[in-house]
């Protein structure tokens, strides 16, 4: 079983998306900016485009678009 846990991550722990070597060499650096994206999509129920979610989130917009359609097939997302 997985839980959710309610402790703050250590400092140098992944889930940073800024610069190359900020997700630790165990973690996949995809599965972090996915969760990172669905975290955001958390903070805005009424929608946010993609162009918003780079700028928030400080990844490349390709990026985004790519993760935003692999989440939207896999019904994480919901595209208008």
């Amino acid at each position: 079983m997985i839980k959710i846990s309610g402790k703050e991550k250590p400092k140098g722990q992944g889930g940073d998306v800024e610069g190359e070597d900020a997700t630790p060499d165990l973690m996949n650096r995809s599965v972090v900016r996915a969760m990172t994206l669905l975290s955001e999509l958390g903070n805005h129920p009424s929608g946010i485009t993609a162009a918003e979610l780079a700028s928030i989130t400080g990844l490349p917009r390709p990026t985004v678009f790519r993760l935003l359609q692999t989440l939207a097939y896999k019904g994480m997302a919901i595209r208008n």
